[in-house]
Order: structure tokens, then sequence, then C-alpha cells
């Protein structure tokens, strides 16, 4: 074959280079020798085949300046008509290997297609749970119609076995006469199996099938830059252009010199990125709508004692993960995956950060429960609040949760700050279990964990949360782990907000201290303690397989019933009024919310607060009730003797501004009245009750 296209070649150029026999008849052409070891096939297939002048040689077969010695593969790209008898034999040259080639590709791609066809009608007619795969594999009629993916296997196959059958018997011998062989044929065969491959993977979804046709297009690809690498003398330089620039593979240019670096290509990576990215999207479009619709049934319990976290996490959670597995199982190309993972990943985010967002905000959030925790909001509400001379001494232990309500007054006044705001419906509020909470906050969690491995499944892809935001966090050795920067510390303050300042609003809000001259009969003691405790042991049992989120989730508590107090006994309204001998009932109260929180030593399971972290919570109020044990002339004198200071003292401090202004509007005397009557005085920092 070798020699008879040479021969040929070589006669034909001879009679253009010395003009012998221009006008005389050409004598008889001899059938054209064919590529394939059997002989068979035909070289007449209709469609596109790529020109030979525009494949270039591989080795400056842009340049179109001087004439260069036979064989010596430069300067090649001249007319036949005006080029030296060397130039014009390569030329002559190119245009019977192309055209070879071309047809030893259509034979391959037709007998490629047969196989296909026939396998697939084997696997359907063998069995029929394998019928909808079988009419899958079979190609579009027509001859020109995209291959299916089997066929487009089988093509890569054949290519990769002819390949080497002209690595090891033609090109070498092709090479003596013609030294572009090599990279003419690889850029041949790499523009046809560009244009097979972009045909036949457009619009296809990532499987098994696509997996085994595109690795076997990688490993032609390889053998294709093999090729070209591997040319005596060429080297690195006889490398061409990408031959799937387009689609199209009659849009291939010939390489200049300063592309001539360039590696063979068949553009998978490009021709798989739409296919990835639709794959990408519509797995997150499912994996979005069936959590969806796991949240909109789900109840908030816990799949087991061990498993505190809800169904729906672990569904979605298991649902990405799988997503991430079937990707990297097809073994695509490192590339091709990092992509395909990449995509996924952004799509896992958004699910991931919906999810944290429904699970932290029940009922709307901590936006509901805002009107009952703003200090001048609750304030104003307290001095409208009737008095209540007929109310029952001292609770008994909190009663069960839906149990009717021993303060109607205060009942009535949480709802009506709810209601007038629009921000919750009170039902609702009531409804919403500590333990369902707890729930909550423990698929959070869950999901937050799962991240580390969702992202080591995606290959790095998924990007990790920054450490939890200042809070629970900080206080707690190791942070506590959550979905988002804020997803979980929203989910514990909204549990925190709920069990304080709505479940225990009429003990601790309305009720704590409003007995004067004696707020000894309404202490924390008698008033909202034991409920207070009941809600924590609560707490300890939804959690008690996370001892860590546990004592986030009672740390938070412990804040929100210290920021009830300090609001009871500094803006707590009209109907308090304390003196300097109330302050032992104060801190004797403070010490008994921290124990309240703090692990027993004896017999804890871990649960619960260390002392040195209750006490870092409590310590600020209990330095400001320091302040109440003063006498109202003393606190004046203070008062004034720091609004002479250049510096201000911090809030926390029982002498500053807003701590003794606060202290002298709590007293009943007259001094502290009247000093608190002129509004000059009144500090920027502090706002009237």
């Amino acid at each position: 074959r070798a020699g008879g296209l040479v021969a040929r070649a070589a006669r034909k150029a001879a009679r253009r280079g010395t003009g012998e026999g221009r006008d005389a008849p050409e004598p008889p052409r001899t059938p054209e020798p064919r590529l394939d070891a059997a002989g068979g096939g035909s070289s007449d297939r209709v469609g596109w085949r790529p020109s030979p002048l525009s494949l270039g040689d591989g080795a400056g077969g842009g340049s179109t300046s001087g004439a260069a010695a036979p064989g010596n593969g430069h300067g090649g790209g001249h007319h036949p008509e005006s080029g030296a008898p060397g130039q014009l034999f390569l030329s002559a040259m190119r245009e019977g290997l192309v055209t070879a080639w071309t047809s030893q590709h259509a034979r391959l791609r037709e007998r490629a297609r047969a196989e296909a066809v026939a396998e697939a009608q084997a696997n359907r007619a063998g069995s029929s749970d394998a019928a909808g795969a079988a009419a899958a594999a079979l190609p579009a009629a027509g001859e020109d119609a995209p291959l299916s993916l089997m066929a487009l296997q089988l093509l890569a196959e054949a290519v990769s076995e002819d390949l080497a059958l002209e690595c090891d018997a033609f090109l070498p011998e092709l090479g003596k006469a013609c030294p572009p062989a090599r990279p003419l044929c690889a850029r041949t065969h790499a523009a046809h199996l560009a244009h097979e491959a972009a045909q036949a993977l457009c619009g296809q979804r990532p499987s098994k099938r696509m997996s085994g046709a595109v690795r076997a297009l990688a490993v032609v690809e390889h053998q294709l830059r093999d090729m070209v690498t591997g040319t005596p003398g060429g080297g690195a330089g006889h490398a061409s252009a990408e031959a799937a620039e387009a689609a199209d593979p009659s849009r291939i240019e010939a390489p200049s010199a300063d592309t001539a670096s360039a590696t063979i290509s068949l553009g998978l990576e490009r021709t798989l990125a739409p296919v990835l990215r639709s794959w990408a999207s519509g797995q997150g479009g499912r994996t979005l709508r069936a959590m969806r619709r796991s949240l909109r049934g789900e109840s908030w319990t816990p799949l087991s004692t061990r498993e505190l976290h809800s169904a729906s996490a672990g569904d979605l959670c298991a649902s990405l993960e799988q997503s991430a597995h079937l990707l990297v199982g097809l073994d695509l190309p490192d590339e091709i995956t990092r992509f395909g993972l990449a995509r996924l990943a952004a799509v896992a985010e958004s699910c991931l950060a919906e999810f944290g967002e429904v699970a932290c905000a029940p009922c709307g959030g901590l936006a509901a429960l805002r009107p009952l925790c703003s200090p001048v909001t609750l304030a104003a509400a307290l001095r409208v609040l009737p008095a209540r001379d007929g109310d029952p001494p001292a609770p008994a232990p909190v009663p069960e949760e839906h149990a009717a309500p021993r303060w109607p007054a205060a009942e009535k006044l949480r709802d009506a700050l709810l209601i007038a705001t629009a921000s919750a419906r009170p039902a609702a509020l009531k409804a919403t279990s500590i333990a369902s909470l707890c729930t909550r906050a423990a698929s959070v969690a869950f999901v937050r964990a799962q991240r580390t491995a969702l992202s080591s499944a995606m290959g790095g892809a998924l990007r990790l949360d920054p450490p939890p935001s200042p809070g629970s966090g900080e206080v707690l050795a190791g942070g506590v782990p959550g979905s988002g920067p804020d997803a979980l510390a929203e989910a514990l303050t909204f549990l925190a907000r709920k069990v304080v300042w709505f479940d225990l609003f009429p003990a601790l809000a309305v009720r704590l201290y409003s007995q004067p001259p004696e707020p000894a009969a309404c202490s924390l003691e008698a008033e909202a303690l034991p409920a207070l405790c009941q809600a924590v042991a609560q707490v300890c049992d939804a959690l008690a397989g996370h001892a860590q989120l546990c004592r986030a989730a009672l740390f938070e508590i412990l804040r929100e019933a210290t920021a009830a107090m300090r609001f009871v006994l500094l803006r707590g309204g009209p109907r308090r009024q304390y003196a300097p001998v109330h302050h032992a009932l104060f801190a004797r109260d403070l010490e008994l919310l921290a124990d309240a929180f703090v692990e027993p030593r004896v017999g804890g399971a871990g649960l619960r607060l260390t002392r040195t972290q209750a006490d870092a919570v409590v310590r600020p109020l209990l330095n400001v009730v320091m302040a109440t044990a003063m006498d109202s002339s003393v606190l004046i004198a203070k008062f004034e003797a720091a609004a002479a200071a250049p510096t201000p003292l911090p809030e926390d401090h029982p002498c500053s501004l807003s701590n003794l202004w606060y202290t002298l509007q709590m007293r009943g005397d007259d001094d502290a009245q009247v000093f608190v009557s002129d509004p000059t005085r009144r500090p920027a920092a502090a706002e009237s009750p």
C-alpha cells in the first residue's frame, strides 16, 4: 500500500515539475490502494472530508516563502503548479493519505454502527428488562446520523486498533518519503473522531455507556498525541492545533509556527461540559423538589435515640452523596470529572443552604419573637398592664406544655404583642414543642457534620463552613457544628428565646419581683425557676446523644434568661420598685439561675455546663446587681462623678451611667424620683422605659 502511493505521487510530481506530458492524454489510472488490511470497503463516502492542504504537514505548513529541499518537511503549502518538485510531491502525498485515511474512517464507522445494532438487538431479544437500554442504544436512521454511544465506543476501539497497526507497519515506511505522515495521520483521525464525539455525546446523560465511550475516546486521544510527539525529527514541532476546535471538522486550519506546539485534542471537555452542566442542574432540581416535599410533611422527630436528626436531613445528605458517587463511578477523565463535581457542588450548596433556612426558622424565625425580646417594646407594654390583685399565689411546678395558662392577663399581653406586630401566630408557637426545636437544631448540626463527607466525595469542590459565629462556640471548647455560618446559631437562639420569652413570659417578664414593697414574694425560685428547670430537663432528654450540642443549647437558654432578669431588674416598669435591702435576694436568684444549668458534681451525664461556663454568663449581671445595694444618695453621687469623667465606663460596670440611671429609676424614694424626673440628666445610651 505504501509503495503504490509513493510511486504514483512521485510520477505525478515529476510530470508537473518538468512540464512534460501536460498536453498528452493522461494514462489510465490504476485502482487506488486501500488502507485496510483486508482490502475491502469503499472510498467514496458521501459527506465531508478534510482538505489535505488545510491540514498542513505539521512542520511549518503555513509558510509561503522560499522553496526547500525535497522531502525535508519544511516550506510546505506551495501551490502544486508553482512549487518545486519536492513540494509538489509532499502535496500529492498529503492528498492521497488524507483521502485514504478518510475512507478508512468511513469503513470503521459503518462497521461500528452495524455491530452496535446487532448487539442492541441481541440484548433486547435476550432480556426483556434490557429492552429500554437496548432501544436507547439503537442508532438513528440515515448514514450521516449521529452514532449511538455503543457505536461510538466500538468506533473508538476500532480506530485504536487501526492506529496501532499504522504505527507498527505503515507509518515508519511512509515517514521516509513523507516526514509529516505521522502528524497528518493524527490530525485526520482526530478531526473525524471529534466530529463523531460532538454529535453522539450531545444531549446524553451520564451513564455507564457514555463512560465507556469517553474512556475509549480518551485512549485514542493519548495514542494520537504519542503519534505526534514520536515523529522522527519532528518532536513537539510537528504537533498540530486542536482538531476539535469546532464541531464541524471541515473548519480545521493549518497550524502556524506560533501554534506548532499545540497538542492533539478530541475536545471531550468542551463537548461534555454542557452535558454535565445540564445533568447537575437536573439533579439539583430533583433533590430540591424531594427535599421540599419532605420538609412539608416533616414532623421533626428524631430517627432514634442515637440519631437525633430528622428523616429529611438524612435523605438530603444521602441523595447528594449518591449523586457524587454516581459521577465519580463513571470513571471519566480527571478534568471532566472535576468539572462535573464542581457543578454538582454548586447545586449541593444551594440545597444545603435552603434546608438550613427552613430548619432553623420555624414560625417565622427570630423575627417572630422580636417584639417579646425588645426592651423598649416590652417596657412600654408593661406600663399599660393592669394590676392583678386577684392573681393566685406562686404557681406550682410548671404544668404540661399545653395546659391552661395560670396568668391570663400576661398571656393576653404576650399574644397581643405578637398579633399587633404581625410577627407570628401565638397558636403556632404554642404548638411548637421544645423537643421538635431540639430535633431541628440536631438536624442542622448533622447536615453541617456531613458537609465534610460530601466535600470529600466531591473532590473538595464543596465549600466547608467557616468557624461558628460568636456565641456558644466561643465558650464551648471546639465550637459547635452547624450547617452554615449562622444556621445553627439561629436555631439555638430561637430555641432559647422561645423557652424564655414565650413559654416563661408570664413568670419572668410580668410576674417576677412585681409585688412591691416585698419582691421576695415573687422571687425567681417561687415564680420561674421550676419551669426553667423543667425546660432544661427537656433539652437534656432531647439532646442526650449529642452532649456538645446540648451544652450549646443550654448556654443559649442561660444567656437569654440572664437578659430577661437584667430587663426585670433595670427596666421592669412602674410596678417594680426596689430598695437596697433587696440586693441579697437578687444575688441569690442569680446564683440559683446558674445552678440550674451547672452539671452536678456526682452522677452528671456531661450534658450541662461547667461552673466556669455558667459564671461567664451570669457574672456581668451580678456586677450590675452590686449597684442595687447602694443608697439613692450614693447612686446620685456616683452618677454625677461618672458623668464628669472623661472616659465612660463599660456598660457591664456597676457604676456605668446607664446602669446607675436604670437603678435610680427602679427606686421608690423621693430623692431618686426627683433626680430621674429631670430628662436632661438621662444619658444618651439609656432610654426611658
